[in-house]
């Protein structure tokens, strides 16, 4: 029997209480905002994204009360993405309070807290009383299917020419296999 949890300290970080992982999300996320310009209406947040090497210039629209953005990673990952983070920047408002409760390390810890029991040797393990039986219409057939396709001159290979010896000039055989060569 093993437990997980013993060994999950250092994925967490401890003073933020969020797991290693979305905390590098969250620091990619946030480098990204740094790029964006924001526009404010009464209920919804528009951001202009600039445009780098052929990629930008959207405009994306961040729904905070709903947790919304319409790029659509914020409700995907349940981390704000770099939209969502360049809206609490001119608000002023910590974008850390809109991570998932999941990621922090009181949940992390909860997932893998569990005991298991890891799989035996097949030697261990009891013996079956059936056999399996492989399906043959998913086999594969043979591959050597005739073709209805026609050769032209172009699918045909030109003939090889034949080898002359360079020591007699004659086809047949090579300069290893002369025999008016002299041996060494």
């Amino acid at each position: 029997m093993y437990n997980i949890a013993k060994g999950t300290e250092f994925l967490c970080d401890q003073s933020k209480g969020n797991s290693w992982k979305c905390e590098k999300q969250f620091n990619e996320n946030w480098r990204k905002a740094q790029e964006h310009i924001g526009s404010t209406t009464s209920a919804v947040f528009e951001i202009l994204i600039f445009a780098h090497n052929g990629k930008g210039r959207n405009v994306h629209k961040v729904f905070v009360d709903a947790k919304k953005c319409s790029c659509g990673k914020w409700v995907n990952y349940h981390i704000p993405c770099s939209h969502a983070i360049k809206f609490c920047g001119v608000r002023g408002i910590e974008p850390k309070t809109y991570l998932s409760k999941y990621y922090t390390t009181k949940y992390y810890k909860r997932t893998y807290n569990a005991t298991f029991t890891p799989v035996r040797d097949e030697i261990y393990l009891p013996p079956v009383a059936f056999s399996l039986v492989a399906n043959t219409e998913y086999l594969r057939t043979s591959t050597n299917q005739c073709t209805r396709q026609r050769k032209n001159e172009m699918d045909i290979a030109p003939a090889r020419m034949s080898r002359k010896c360079s020591i007699c000039k004659e086809t047949g055989h090579t300069k290893a296999r002369c025999p008016r060569r002299n041996p060494l």
